[in-house]
């Protein structure tokens, strides 16, 4: 995630997302934050969707004045905790997981907000910060914490799918815990631990109570 870019419509419901399916459990973010480059292509700003404040008059409030540091005070709960390290190089990449992981430890449910989504074969060495790899996954998962991870759509569904396998893989977890919200252009990812089987409750009554703009497939 670029900080230039925050405050866009995909941020609205992420974070929309995420408050209402956290209930009683303590969430941690690892925003995944990479340095801001001189691309141009980030989503509308929410503050030009008017319509949007009638979902969450806070957060459209809070989205629109698109401070960062701001945001992380006041929208979520207290409990919340954030790991704000920038991703710069991938050679850098282990002091920032071990940083996160050790900033986020105790909390129950981590949000993991890179670029793209999980690991593809495909990547190159110099974008791996744009990606959450399986290895790290899993770390967090031994930890008996639930995950919930933006996915950018893939071209096809095969490629959601080898995601999902790949997952029940090397979590050693069932299918049965993993549910995929489908929000917009992107995917959220939920892999639920069974200590927070709120979650999966949480979920669906959320996205049946927002049908037209979340569904899980």
């Amino acid at each position: 995630m670029q900080v230039k870019y925050f405050g866009d419509i995909t941020d609205f419901y992420k974070y929309y997302f995420l408050k209402n399916i956290v209930g009683e459990y303590k969430l941690g973010i690892n925003w995944y934050l990479t340095a801001d480059d001189e691309s141009n292509d980030g989503e509308k700003k929410a503050k030009n969707k008017p319509l949007l404040e009638k979902i969450d008059k806070e957060l459209f409030k809070i989205l629109s004045e698109m401070d960062f540091k701001k945001f992380q005070s006041k929208y979520f709960n207290k409990d919340t905790k954030y790991y704000n390290g920038i991703y710069k190089d991938f050679h850098m990449e282990y002091f920032n997981e071990t940083s996160a992981f050790n900033e986020l430890k105790n909390q129950d449910i981590i949000f993991f907000d890179p670029d793209n989504g999980i690991e593809m074969p495909s990547k190159k060495l110099s974008e791996r910060n744009k990606y959450v790899p399986y290895r790290i996954l899993t770390k967090y998962w031994n930890e008996n914490k639930t995950l919930v991870i933006f996915q950018h759509k893939d071209r096809n569904i095969e490629a959601l799918n080898k995601k999902i396998n790949n997952l029940v893989e090397c979590l050693k977890c069932k299918k049965d815990n993993i549910l995929v919200v489908n929000s917009k252009k992107v995917f959220y990812i939920c892999v639920i631990n069974k200590l927070h089987e709120n979650i999966k409750n949480n979920i669906k009554v959320f996205c049946k109570n927002n049908v037209s703009e979340y569904n899980i497939i």
